[in-house]
């Protein structure tokens, strides 16, 4: 019995060890912080960080372009969302959003209304309908546009935390995360309402 205990001990390590998936440094990144990124297809991809310029990939991330730099280092893009090849936006600091309709031969610049926040993280659906996570320490406030961003609307103010970031699973239904516990869900688009904090665990911050 327990030789047979040891060969099935043996048989699941070499098992494991075979199966284990190996992460490695695919290509390296035009930048020393990359901040966000995503991609379009499986070449085509874009890239923001600490270089105050927005990098675009044809060819899965072994080769990239730059497509935007500002002209001054105030400002820095967090992040970035393309809902098609074509349409693009990137939040950044001061309230400033980016949009470009051409994929990225262009870029037109407008403002979140409080520009004394960082837009923190943003979630396009398509060319009209998009939520910006603003954030300036431990207050945020998470704006809702439909017609491009061209007028927004306030859906919720956060304060007490640091909100990290945002998802959603469809136009109405999404979460916001950030520490102390900080989770905020919707399921109309519009109200956001503070889950309860787990009981029987320590105060914990959940992960970007």
């Amino acid at each position: 019995m327990k030789k047979f205990i040891l060969l099935f001990v043996i048989s699941l390590c070499l098992n494991t060890f075979v199966n284990a998936q190996v992460w490695r440094k695919a290509y390296d990144t035009p930048m020393s912080v990359p901040y966000s990124g995503c991609m379009v297809d499986q070449n085509t991809a874009w890239l923001v960080g600490s270089s105050q310029s927005i990098f675009k990939s044809t060819d899965g991330g072994m080769t990239w372009v730059n497509k935007f730099h500002f002209d001054t280092t105030t400002y820095t893009a967090y992040d970035v969302c393309f809902v098609n090849s074509t349409t693009g936006f990137v939040g950044c600091n001061y309230g400033n959003m980016l949009k470009t309709t051409d994929g990225g031969e262009t870029w037109n610049k407008f403002l979140v209304p409080d520009t004394t926040y960082t837009n923190t993280k943003i979630y396009f659906f398509n060319a009209n309908l998009g939520y910006v996570l603003s954030t300036s320490g431990k207050t945020s406030i998470i704006y809702k546009t439909t017609d491009g961003g061209a007028t927004w609307t306030t859906t919720a103010t956060i304060t007490g935390s640091y909100m990290y970031s945002m998802d959603f699973s469809s136009p109405t239904v999404g979460v916001a995360t950030g520490t102390a516990s900080s989770l905020y869900y919707t399921t109309d688009g519009t109200t956001w309402i503070k889950a309860p904090n787990a009981t029987g665990f320590p105060q914990i911050s959940y992960s970007r």
